[in-house]
This record gives C-alpha cells, sequence and structure tokens, in this order.
C-alpha cells in the first residue's frame, strides 16, 4: 500500500530526480520543482500559488499579470511531463514518487511499496468505503481544513453518483469557445495552408485544457462559408466566446490578426495582430498559435490557460487520414469497416511513423476486433492493442484514445477495473476530446455505473454537436438505458437515426429492448423481428454478456428480447 514517505527520503527523491537526464540543461524545471517541494515540507504549502511560482521561481515584477500566469502553467505542464518521463524510464524502483496533480501546484508525496497484483486488482474491484487520504495522520489547518472538507463533499457526491445534472456541471461548467476558420484573404490563396494549420493548432491546444469547453473542428467547419455573427454562432453551439482570424500578406511577410468576442454581449474582449515573415510554415504556424493562446488571457481569466506543447505531428496528410480513419470505424461492430479503417491507419503510420495517432489508430481497430467478437484470435489482437497503444504513448503520452483503446482493450478481456483506470487517464490528459469522453461514458456504463457517464456522453455532444458519423448519441442512449431512463435512451437512439448517424446490430437491440420496457410492444416486436437478420453475422447475445460486467445489467436488455421471441 502506498503511505507518506519520511521527509528526508523526499529530499534524496528531490536530488534524485533533479540529476537525472530528464531534467538535464531544464533549469526552470529544476527550479520549480525545488521551491514547490521545499515549501511543503517546510509547511508552506498554502503559499504555492501561480503568483509566488511566478514572482519566487521565475522572479516576474508583476506576478498577478495574466501572460505570468500563463507561463507558470506552461511550465507547469512541462514539469509534470518531465516526472511523467522519468518515472515511466529511470525512476521505475524509486522509493519515493514525487507529482504534481492538475489543478494544483503542490506536490504529493508517495512511498511506493510492491503490492501483489491481485490485491491491487482487488482493491480496485470494490468502492472504498473512505477517500485514500481521510485519516492518512496529515495535519491540516487554516484554508487547508476548507479544502479537506470541500473534498470531502465532492468524494461523497460523486461515490454515490448524486444528480445527473449537477455531476454534469461539475465535468463542463467552464467557459466554451468556438475557434472559427482563419480565413485566407491573400491575393493569390497563398495563406490558405498557414490559416488551416492556425485553426487545428489553437483548437488542439486549448482542446487540452480541463477549464475550457472547445468546440471540435468538424462542428465548426459548417460556419466557413458563411459571415456569422457572434451571438449567433453562440446561440447555435453554445459557446460564451468566439475567436475569429485571418491570414493577410505573402510568405514573404505575413501578417495574422485575431479576435476574441463574447457572444452574450457581442463585444471584443481582446485582439492582437503578428507581423511575421517565413521561417518555415510550420514553425511560424507553431510560434503564432502559441502567441494567440497566450495572448487570449488577456479575455479569459490568465489561469485558464496553458500551452500543452507541439501538434500531433507536422504531416498535414497523415493527420488528415487519422481523422477520416477515425469516422470510418462507425458503427464499430462493421468487420468491413474495421479492416479499412486498419488499412487507413496503417497508412498513417507509413506517411508519419512518428505520429502516435496511426499506432493508437490500428490499436484501436485490434481492440474492437476483440471486444465485438469479431476476432479468430480475441486474446492476440487484445494483445496487439496493448503493444501498438504502449508505441503511441511512447511518442506522446499524452495521445488520449491510446489509453481509451487500452480500456476497450481491458474490456474484451472482461477486466472491468482496468479498463476504468485506462479511460480515467484518457479523461486526464484529453478532457476535451470528445471521443475520450464518450468512450469514458462506455466504459462506466458496462462497468456499472451508467449515471457517472451520462454527462461524459452529453459532454462529447456539447464539444462536437454537429459531426453525425460519431458514436455520440448510441452511447448516450445506452448509458440512459442502463441508469433505467428510458424515455432519454429512445430520445438518444432516434434523434441519432434522424441526422443519419451510425446504427448497426448494437443499436437495434438496444432500441428493441427500449421500446419493450416503455411498453411500446408493436415497436418492439418490428424491431426484434430485424435483430434476426443480423443472427449470422453477429453474435449479439454473447456480446451483450461480455460487455456487461454484471449479468442483471446484460438481462435488462436481454430478458424483453427473450419475451419477446417467446411470444412471436
Amino acid at each position: 500500500m502506498l503511505r507518506t514517505p519520511h521527509p528526508a527520503d523526499v529530499v534524496a527523491q528531490l536530488e534524485r530526480i533533479l540529476s537525472n537526464r530528464a531534467f538535464a540543461d531544464c533549469e526552470r524545471s529544476q527550479q520549480f520543482l525545488r521551491y514547490v517541494v521545499e515549501e511543503t515540507l517546510g509547511g508552506r504549502a498554502g503559499r504555492i500559488k501561480g503568483v509566488t511560482i511566478a514572482n519566487e521561481v521565475f522572479g516576474f515584477e508583476d506576478p498577478e499579470q495574466a501572460q505570468n500566469s500563463t507561463v507558470v502553467r506552461v511550465e507547469a505542464g512541462r514539469l509534470r511531463r518531465r516526472l511523467d518521463q522519468y518515472y515511466a524510464e529511470d525512476g521505475k524502483g524509486d522509493p519515493v514518487r514525487i507529482s504534481i496533480r492538475k489543478g494544483s501546484y503542490v506536490p504529493l508525496f508517495e512511498s511506493l511499496a510492491a503490492v501483489p497484483e491481485s490485491q491491487n486488482r482487488q482493491a480496485h474491484s470494490k468502492p472504498p468505503t473512505r477517500p485514500k487520504w481521510f485519516g492518512s495522520g496529515a495535519v491540516v489547518s487554516g484554508s487547508g481544513l476548507f479544502l479537506v472538507a470541500v473534498a470531502v463533499l465532492v468524494w461523497v457526491f460523486l461515490t454515490s453518483e448524486g444528480d445527473i445534472e449537477q455531476l454534469g456541471h461539475e465535468i463542463s461548467g467552464g467557459p466554451s469557445l468556438a475557434v472559427l476558420p482563419f480565413d485566407d484573404v491573400t491575393a493569390d490563396g497563398s495563406g490558405e495552408q498557414l490559416a488551416a494549420g492556425l485553426t487545428e493548432d489553437i483548437i488542439t491546444d486549448l482542446s487540452q485544457l480541463p477549464a475550457i469547453d472547445v468546440i471540435a473542428l468538424s462542428s465548426v467547419l459548417p460556419f466557413e462559408a458563411r459571415k456569422s455573427t457572434p451571438a449567433l454562432i453562440g446561440r447555435e453551439l453554445r459557446v460564451s466566446h468566439v475567436l475569429f482570424g485571418s491570414v493577410r500578406g505573402s510568405p514573404e511577410q505575413w501578417r495574422v490578426t485575431a479576435q476574441l468576442y463574447d457572444t452574450k454581449s457581442g463585444n471584443q474582449v481582446w485582439a492582437q495582430r503578428f507581423d511575421r515573415g517565413l521561417s518555415g510554415t510550420l514553425a511560424l504556424q507553431d510560434e503564432l498559435a502559441l502567441k494567440i493562446v497566450e495572448g487570449m488571457s488577456v479575455g479569459f481569466r490568465g489561469d485558464l490557460l496553458n500551452r500543452p506543447g507541439r501538434p500531433p505531428t507536422e504531416n498535414v496528410a497523415a493527420h488528415a487520414l487519422y481523422k477520416q480513419a477515425l469516422d470510418l470505424v462507425n458503427p464499430p461492430n462493421d468487420m468491413g469497416r474495421l479492416l479499412a479503417a486498419r488499412r487507413a491507419f496503417e497508412r498513417v503510420i507509413e506517411l508519419d511513423p512518428n505520429y502516435a495517432g496511426g499506432y493508437a489508430g490500428t490499436a484501436y481497430t485490434h481492440a474492437f476486433m476483440a471486444f465485438w467478437g469479431r476476432s479468430e484470435s480475441p486474446d492476440q489482437d487484445a494483445q496487439r492493442a496493448f503493444d501498438l497503444s504502449a508505441r503511441a504513448l511512447e511518442l506522446d503520452p499524452s495521445f488520449g484514445l491510446a489509453y481509451s483503446t487500452r480500456a476497450f482493450a481491458h474490456q474484451a478481456r472482461r477486466d472491468f477495473d482496468e479498463a476504468v483506470l485506462a479511460s480515467d487517464k484518457a479523461i486526464e490528459v484529453r478532457p476535451n476530446d470528445p471521443y475520450v469522453a464518450i468512450y469514458h461514458a462506455a466504459v462506466l456504463l458496462s462497468s456499472g455505473a451508467p449515471t457517472k457517464g451520462i454527462p461524459y456522453a452529453e459532454r462529447a455532444l456539447r464539444l462536437d454537436p454537429l459531426n453525425p458519423r460519431t458514436p455520440y448519441l448510441n452511447i448516450l442512449g445506452m448509458a440512459n438505458f442502463h441508469a433505467g431512463r428510458y424515455p432519454q435512451a429512445l430520445d438518444a437512439f432516434e434523434r441519432n437515426i434522424a441526422r443519419g448517424g451510425p446504427f448497426g446490430a448494437h443499436i437495434q437491440i438496444y432500441l428493441t429492448a427500449t421500446y419493450a420496457h416503455l411498453g411500446k410492444m408493436d415497436e418492439a416486436r418490428e424491431n426484434r423481428a430485424a435483430l434476426e437478420l443480423y443472427r449470422d453475422d453477429f453474435p449479439w447475445k454473447d456480446w451483450i454478456r461480455r460487455w456487461m460486467k454484471e449479468p442483471e445489467e446484460a438481462e435488462r436488455v436481454l430478458g424483453p428480447l427473450r419475451e419477446l421471441a417467446a411470444g412471436q
């Protein structure tokens, strides 16, 4: 089990980390880590805030300036990544772990003691009776007591599943943003690549931040051809802010402008112009995206913004093909789609062997082959998914879909606790990725917590509301079904059908069972008869039993179908 280490052991571990290659030539990270560790050990954890770090570590004269708060968050993100790298490599066997969770700058200290795998899994197989830190012997005073009280209330609320709407607010309650495609207003169209790249880079950078909801590019593109007002976009996409931008000039001298608007008032809250000569389009694109993200801290609270890192790949063709293949998978129990998507993901690897997306996507198809019962060797496909996703995470530890893929591979082996842990990690590193959110909903509902899954499914729809080739509504329907909310389940399934979304045998099953639970027996019988078309193609009864952790939840689906078959 984990326990609090002795302060002398923490100091020894700090020096061990700072002397490691992961922190070589990283003076800011070294200073940052040393400061927060020493302040915590000295009983001054309450002083560790962005403002004090900006002043005492980085020496900013005006530490409360929004730009400086952003720099602190940038450096905190880099420090967390270096710590992850250290413990994944040279620090694997170290006796003490030092970590800094997102949303805080105060470090955590844990003694690492070997725990048998069976015991570890058993610990995760049942809900805790109290928070891990409760009764740890730590002395808390002042504001610390307030934070502990808040944490207790949150923990009690979450572990009891609470009210769905309130939980949804906890998951997604902050400011929201639509980044409109930057306009290329050059005379000869030479700025098209830069404009498109800036749009995607800014969305990618901001979508990694848990404090801001950033609408997916697929739902913003319909606005490209029409000149809409901020107020109209705010109503249609339900966002609080809109970012407009344009590219002018020529490769010798670009001029990029960006303006941030409040959609409720229609007022411009921030604007800036950037003049740059061409030093390589991709390098310029990355520099300008960073400047715009940092500059937006004037319009948003500065402590909401961070610079997560470079875009996932500089190969535009590879990234475009990855996104197309991701949509091609749906509905995911279609063997032809899975194989076609796999070929596309493998082509992504050929185009850019250093892009995590190709490996994560290929792993995704192997995991789904095993998960949906489409594989002749499910254990081998699950293992292939683990191997490929591990390669993706070596290239990009923040690639959320790789963790989601691991969750489905665990589910294929009916290891539901490990599936939830992997999906939790996906949410941690990619809180604004709609696919990560929707798959987290799926993992939660199949693991016995459908009520907790509903807000994540709704969040996926919020982040990407206009893209019909997604599983969002179907999984929302399933989560509502297993939560006993049958009218809401039916509404989600019918909305998916109405907008031409993915539809397969698995949805036919749930739609039939939903009608039966609602007493709509004519519709239930009609849909039950249609299921016979899938009898030889998809072993849906076996899939339902594998898909659900609890037998009674599988019976919630299969029972009405069995009764319908008996009555025919």
